[in-house]
């Protein structure tokens, strides 16, 4: 199982997002423009790194398992049986 360590990511968004939004009021017209896309790809990563990853990541994982079942599965009864030399088919 994945451990998420939300703590971090949470700060990290929390105090980017509070910098930028402070500081709106003494920043440069170029960087009022791109302040809002800033948080807003902020937000987008803090809900794929939490949400949508660890979820792909246990389709992905299962998926996985279960082919590795199926194979193993299917390859039991051929490797139990082993041909016996000189014995007719």
């Amino acid at each position: 199982m994945i451990k998420i360590q939300h703590r971090p990511i949470m700060h990290l968004l929390i105090v980017t997002a509070s910098l930028v939004v402070s500081g709106c009021s003494w920043m440069p017209d170029f960087m009022k423009r791109i302040a809002a896309p800033m948080i807003g790809g902020l937000v987008t990563s803090f809900i794929l790194e939490l949400l949508v990853y660890p979820a792909i990541y246990k389709l992905w994982k299962g998926r996985t398992e279960l082919s590795g079942v199926a194979v193993a599965g299917r390859l039991k009864g051929r490797i139990s049986n082993p041909p016996v030399p000189g014995a007719m088919p």
